[in-house]
């Protein structure tokens, strides 16, 4: 857990730890994998900003505590540091988080078929069982480094089952950011869930926010609420092999959370991949049926290491790009594609303009999700 300045501490009273006993009792589980006699793993709240704080101005060490996202160069990631500054700037209410458990797992991918990329650089194609979206992977292992982070802003998808069926077995999807989990046996994540269920020809949809560090479950932030359409910001970043952090903020509702939590028991962090990824989850040790969510736009998909190199899912250096389409049965399920961002253009001090490409994501949802 990161150290935080006594003088900042004496500041605000926000500050709060959570630990949750076992229930005695057998752990009672809903249709959406939430389970409301599970324990809750130690987590720490970041301490609320006071008034007029300005993150553009603050210390390293007062972003720390405060669970702002590291501050990338103006430099040496200009781009990166547009979007930093944009999303830490927001008018936003801090939550303190009201954390839980669940038997939702968001796990390490499941590959069916491997493509072998073309050149260095080159984007490849595979399939997964639950994962779909882009994933970055660089054997140098760079992104284990201090203050890596990941994020993307997206909008949050209608929840709904397959076209024309209604079901009381739910459906569910993950959508999250992340690092680790192609070829390792962790994965450092946040981000949010999109569910439905059928009853007496009603749809039911639930929404979460949540954030997880595999092989622990997925942790709900239950009184985060998100609607469909509202957009969110997502950052994921380590501050040690073994310290997570995650910082989400609802543009549209004005709220946002961030928290700081451990790596599970005997758990550390390998930095060789980061990801964009919607998911279909395991709950209760069984793979779900996609959400049919049709379709999501991300942007500004990337990941800065604290010397200030940029990956995208579009521009990986010496690493690999590697789109995944999400397979059951042999049917695809959910795909994505790369496209050109020009909203993160930015104006360089010689003039001219600057594109940030490869950085924007279309999720689209096909077979089983829409007919099954």
């Amino acid at each position: 857990m990161r150290a935080v300045p006594s003088k900042i501490l004496l500041a605000s009273a926000a500050l709060a730890f959570f630990a949750f006993s076992p229930a005695a009792n057998a752990q009672a589980v809903d249709e959406f994998g939430v389970c409301h006699t599970c324990a809750v793993p130690y987590a720490q709240v970041a301490l609320t900003p006071p008034a007029h704080f300005n993150p553009v101005t603050a210390s390293d060490a007062q972003l720390d505590a405060y669970g702002f996202p590291p501050r990338p160069d103006p430099r040496k990631a200009p781009g990166a540091y547009a979007q930093w500054e944009r999303v830490v700037t927001r008018p936003v209410t801090r939550i303190v988080p009201q954390l839980q458990a669940t038997k939702i797992v968001n796990g390490p991918e499941k590959l069916a078929t491997h493509g072998v990329p073309s050149a260095s650089g080159a984007v490849t194609g595979s399939t997964s069982g639950n994962w779909s979206g882009y994933v970055v992977s660089d054997n140098t292992d760079p992104f284990k480094a201090a203050k890596t982070y990941i994020f993307a802003t997206f909008t949050v998808p209608v929840a709904q089952q397959a076209f024309g069926k209604c079901s009381t077995a739910s459906v569910n999807s993950s959508e999250w950011v992340g690092i680790d989990g192609s070829g390792s046996s962790d994965v450092l994540q946040a981000g949010i869930r999109a569910d439905a269920t059928c009853k007496s020809k009603k749809t039911t949809a639930t929404y979460a926010v949540w954030y997880e560090w595999f092989p622990q479950n997925e942790i709900d932030i239950k009184n985060f609420t998100i609607h469909p359409g509202d957009l969110l910001y997502v950052y994921v970043w380590n501050t040690s092999p073994t310290g997570g952090h995650y910082y989400i903020a609802d543009e549209t509702t004005g709220v946002a959370s961030s928290l700081a939590f451990n790596a599970p028991s005997g758990t550390q962090l390998k930095g060789n991949s980061a990801e964009w990824i919607v998911e279909r989850p395991s709950i209760n040790g069984k793979e779900a049926t996609l959400t049919n969510y049709v379709y999501q736009a991300w942007l500004a998909c990337h990941v800065l290491l604290a010397n200030g190199t940029l990956y995208s899912p579009g521009d990986v250096h010496a690493g690999t790009s590697e789109s995944l389409t999400m397979t059951d049965a042999g049917t695809n399920v959910s795909f994505a594609d790369t496209t050109t961002n020009n909203v993160l253009s930015y104006q360089p001090p010689k003039g001219g303009s600057t594109y940030w490409p490869g950085t924007e994501l279309w999720f689209f949802d096909e077979g089983p999700a829409l007919s099954k």
